[in-house]
């Protein structure tokens, strides 16, 4: 009679499942965020920042015909600061996650969460880096369209980080993602080759290229601005550049 008494919990339902688990990781994040390894992650992204925008600011206005080259190393290692800390919020969660699933957690739940508390962090880079590189460049475009196409580029850098986590071994996914990245906005940027340049294989790789993209978005918003009797001179050589179709 008293086992009659006894049932079995009911598992939790999705979304209490996805609340906690992101509550969780959020107070997680907490302890680790005031370290000195993050800290000087911080320190030096903002250095890199204002050095790319010194670059760039130094080829204005004598040298335009350089800037998608610097364009492409800008979302280089903003890319890299994303995914490499992307890398971190699932390469070393394999113990918890088989703890979680053995207590009947949504592995979708599990992940979602992890994504959704790395996600304030990962914006407040993408307006950090934006805010030092604008303010040290010579660029023409505003701080909010330039805010908007980082925002962009972070949601598929750490898309990146967070698939080569989740598939390649911990001790090669951190290597692995800095490869994918470099490919994607340097190989696949459309600068060399450029897209008139490359061949049918080469053009479909660099149309799945998110470092394509954003190199060409941050090129078109910039050049578009430039006085008209200058676009006159350079512009045929900075379209080709950038990588546009002919």
């Amino acid at each position: 009679e008293a086992m009659q008494g006894v049932r079995l919990r009911a598992q939790p339902g999705f979304g209490a499942q996805l609340w906690a688990l992101t509550a969780s990781y959020v107070a997680q994040q907490r302890r680790v965020s005031g370290g000195k390894a993050a800290v000087a992650e911080w320190v030096a992204m903002v250095a890199v920042a204002a050095f790319v925008g010194g670059l760039q600011r130094a080829q204005v206005p004598d040298s335009y015909g350089k800037l998608p080259t610097l364009y492409a190393l800008t979302v280089t290692l903003f890319s890299l600061f994303v995914s490499l800390s992307s890398v971190r919020t699932f390469a070393f969660d394999t113990t918890s996650f088989w703890r979680e699933s053995a207590a009947g957690v949504s592995p979708v739940a599990f992940y979602a969460s992890r994504s959704l508390a790395d996600l304030p962090p990962l914006c407040l880079r993408a307006l950090v880096f934006g805010m030092v590189f604008w303010s040290t460049a010579a660029l023409n475009i505003e701080l909010g369209l330039l805010q908007l196409l980082l925002l962009a580029t972070m949601l598929c850098a750490s898309g990146i980080g967070y698939l080569m986590a989740i598939l390649a071994p911990p001790s090669i996914a951190v290597t692995a993602t800095g490869v994918l990245i470099c490919c994607a906005c340097g190989f696949f940027g459309g600068v060399v080759p450029t897209v008139a340049e490359a061949g049918p294989v080469m053009r479909a790789a660099l149309t799945l290229s998110y470092g394509r993209w954003s190199l060409q978005c941050v090129a078109a918003a910039d050049f578009s601005a430039i006085p008209s009797e200058l676009y006159a001179l350079v512009g045929e050589a900075l379209i080709e550049g950038a990588g546009y179709p002919p």
